[in-house]
């Protein structure tokens, strides 16, 4: 995909609208947070949730789905009650 100009740039886009969608999912969160913390605790909410950290636990880590549909809840809850 890194070669593909194209795949390259429909993967920013899709990125981008995952992006978005979990900003306005944590929104009442983020809006209590100063820009350079929201900024960071927005970055980090991204990255628990992406298709990338679901296939990791699942096919590496050998999580069933459910083990990793629970912990990505639990570390998302902790990194917005963290701020």
């Amino acid at each position: 995909a890194a070669l593909q100009p194209i795949l390259q740039e429909q993967l920013r886009t899709d990125g981008a609208l995952l992006r978005s969608q979990v900003e306005r999912q944590v929104a009442p969160e983020l809006d209590r947070l100063d820009p350079k913390s929201r900024a960071q605790t927005l970055a980090a909410a991204d990255v628990l949730t992406c298709f990338e950290a679901f296939d990791v636990m699942t096919t590496r880590q050998g999580l069933s789905v459910e083990d990793t549909s629970a912990a990505i809840r639990s570390a998302l809850a902790a990194l917005l009650s963290a701020r």
